[in-house]
């Protein structure tokens, strides 16, 4: 999964958008400062799914867990 990656947080109070922000960019600048490149590492903007019930969170750890097969 070199173009992608999955998280499965819990973000009380809001605010995924930032961290979401600040988590990209310090990944980034330290895979182009390591590998003397410039620009982004990801296409497009982060998605997020809220998750309602233990069914709906253990089917997405499933598919977090399985998605690299």
């Amino acid at each position: 999964m070199g173009n992608h990656y999955h998280l499965v947080v819990r973000a009380n109070g809001g605010g995924i958008s930032a961290g979401m922000q600040q988590l990209s960019s310090s990944y980034t600048r330290t895979v182009n400062d390591r590998a003397e490149r410039v620009g982004p590492l990801f296409r497009g903007r982060f998605t997020s799914v809220t998750i309602d019930s233990d069914a709906q969170l253990i089917a997405t750890v499933a598919y977090v867990h399985r998605n690299p097969i």
